[in-house]
């Protein structure tokens, strides 16, 4: 247990950075040194989870979608490209460390922790996922570190399901007046 314990740290860390990433983002004056903070925020998620990579695209739905700042690409260049290539270079920087580390290998997606959207079992795997993970966060169950799909959905019940429902349909009503519900809901879609 000791094991899967240091290895489920992961998400946390990554969540961590990336939220402080997204934080400081967000809450920093646009062209503010306090925005570059978020970069070593996104370095360290990077290096605690792969997954975390995906915080610039969420930054950048949120200028373009939420906030509408730049002024047309010229003066969102002019007031956050510095910024956007700073978390390009970070990116990079984390795709030598990887690669370095890993020997240039491991790109593949691993089945069955990272399904393609192509596959033809990845409806399957999104609704096992959503069974899973209702029933551990409402129902506070426990799920083996590195199980496989199948032995996962033997260990769960049907009961979590319906509260896993119940909390969505309740985030989504009381969310559904928020002008920014939808971007919301696109880039939770997206980070899952």
């Amino acid at each position: 247990v000791s094991i899967e314990y240091v290895a489920g740290r992961t998400e946390t860390l990554a969540a961590l950075g990336f939220l402080s990433g997204l934080a400081l983002h967000l809450r920093a004056p646009p062209r503010s040194p306090r925005r570059a903070l978020a970069l070593p925020c996104y370095a360290f998620a990077l290096m605690s989870k792969e997954l975390a990579v995906s915080l610039p695209v969420v930054c950048l739905a949120h200028d373009l979608l939420v906030e509408r700042r730049g002024g047309g690409l010229r003066g969102w260049l002019r007031a956050d490209g510095p910024l956007y290539a700073g978390y390009l270079a970070v990116a990079a920087g984390w795709c030598v460390v990887r690669a370095t580390v890993l020997g240039g290998g491991g790109t593949a997606l691993v089945y069955p922790y990272f399904i393609s959207p192509g596959r033809p079992d990845f409806l399957s795997h999104l609704w096992m996922q959503f069974r899973s993970y209702g029933e551990s966060f409402v129902l506070g169950t426990y799920t083996p570190s590195l199980t496989r799909p199948e032995r996962v959905l033997a260990q769960r019940s049907w009961a979590g399901l319906p509260l896993a429902l119940a909390a969505t349909g309740m985030f989504a009503a009381l969310l559904r007046r928020d002008r920014r519900a939808g971007v919301l809901a696109a880039l939770g879609f997206l980070t899952w």
